[in-house]
């Protein structure tokens, strides 16, 4: 069981990805700290105890760390530029390999810009110190800086085997570098200090404002996109609101339509029933007005119903104005015009019914509401030009005075046949007798 979870172990280390050094380092970072700050390798094996399984010559004076004798031994597999992985877990100790292989990644990957700042603080050294070239700090940090370039010229393209990456750069350069820097005077340190930090502070205003514009191009592209997609819908809205009207006036159009030929039919169903009855009328057939006074009952009905609808709403509505006396009036009028209106109403149906029979006559009844209606509208507007004869004038008054009495009395003549139907019936019985 044990052996089970120590190869699974092993076999989720060996399919782990390159582990990668830390990918952004800053150029600016100041010269009194590291670029690469994950173990102190300094030319000295980390894991001493490794060196008896390795031959002495690959072990080179003990300059290598534990990540790369764990190289050399086969426990890991890597690239200096890339990463490493895990094939071995026997006698490894994973947190001290991850850290020298992590730092030995980072130089190599930042080989160049170490040996800049080399060449940085030589030239403040040789400015402020008076010192050369032969000065023994100065060599020290010019012969590790050389090596540092050898493998960036070497293998700065493509990365090498840890053991040969150590081989070159297993001295800490960035060690001398600080010391070095520590050797001048304060104001030299302090001025050159804030001038990289002025640096620093450029290049974040600079990538704060690439990135403020970088949002409102976004922000305003966004609005753009947000704004032609409202036209859009609206657009699209108004499309389907055009169709829904044309829709709606098509069928409104077509409703007119079937409306107007329904009201055409119907004005023709009635020409031609009125011609009908009016024939009938006139040839004795039925009995429009039985006598007179079915003809005063059917006008007085109309004009009774007029004034119940017309007038006395008006002082129902003013009731509480009104005094005891005239509200008593009011309803002593309503009562009154209601009992004259149902008598000569129902006189006028049952006349109509009793001459004509019940189908010919209701539909009689109707004709003569519609007729007395209108006869009561004529007869009144003309009786009230007669009347004004200041107003209307001689020849207006001799009009209306013609209409009531040449035209009206003839033609209510022909309406009122009771009597002559009744003589046809009896000259029709007596033929047959």
């Amino acid at each position: 069981m044990h052996y089970f979870y120590k190869s699974l172990f092993i076999f989720i280390l060996s399919t782990n990805l390159l582990v990668a050094a830390e990918p952004n380092i800053l150029k600016e970072t100041p010269l009194d700290k590291k670029v690469c700050n994950y173990q102190n390798i300094n030319g000295s094996a980390n894991n001493s105890g490794l060196l008896l399984l390795i031959p002495a010559i690959i072990v080179k004076s003990g300059k290598l760390s534990s990540c790369g004798i764990n190289e050399a031994v086969g426990d890991i597999k890597g690239n200096s530029l890339k990463g490493y992985r895990v094939l071995s877990t026997d006698d490894y100790d994973n947190d001290i390999v991850t850290k020298d292989c992590n730092e030995m990644m980072c130089r190599a990957n930042n080989a160049k810009l170490i040996t800049d700042r080399a060449e940085e603080v030589i030239r403040l050294s040789k400015e402020n110190l008076k010192t050369s070239d032969r000065s023994p700090s100065i060599k020290k940090i010019r012969t590790v800086s050389e090596k540092y370039n050898e493998y960036n010229s070497k293998y700065g393209g493509t990365g090498s085997l840890f053991v040969e990456a150590e081989d070159y750069l297993a001295d800490q350069l960035e060690g001398l570098i600080i010391a070095q820097f520590s050797k001048l005077p304060d104001e030299i340190k302090l001025a050159w200090l804030d001038k990289n930090q002025k640096k620093i502070d450029l290049r974040k205003k600079a990538e704060a404002e690439t990135k403020r514009i970088a949002e409102e191009v976004a922000a305003r592209a966004e609005e753009k996109r947000v704004a032609a997609e409202n036209i859009a819908k609206a657009q699209q809205k108004k499309i389907v609101a055009d169709t829904k009207g044309i829709k709606a006036n098509t069928n409104s159009y077509e409703s007119n339509e079937d409306s107007n030929r329904s009201g055409e039919l119907f004005l023709w169903f009635i020409g031609v029933l009125s011609l009908i009855l009016f024939l009938l009328t006139v040839s004795n057939r039925v009995t429009f007005f039985s006598s007179n006074s079915d003809f005063v009952s059917s006008f007085i009905s109309v004009f009774f119903l007029g004034a119940l609808i017309t007038f006395m709403p008006e002082y129902y509505s003013d009731w509480k104005n009104l005094t005891t006396g005239q509200s008593a009036f009011v309803v002593i009028i309503t009562l009154a015009l209601s009992i004259v209106f149902i008598f000569t109403f129902f006189s006028s149906l049952s006349n109509s019914i009793t001459a004509n029979g019940f189908l010919m006559g209701m539909v009689i009844f109707i004709y003569k509401l519609v007729v007395g209606t209108a006869f009561s509208i004529v007869v009144l507007s003309k009786i009230s030009e007669a009347l004004d004869y200041k107003k209307q004038g001689t020849r207006n008054t001799f009009a209306a005075i013609l209409v009531l009495t040449v035209i009206f009395k003839p033609f209510l003549k022909l309406l009122v046949n009771g009597e002559r139907v009744k003589a046809r019936k009896l000259n029709e019985q007596a033929k047959l007798f």
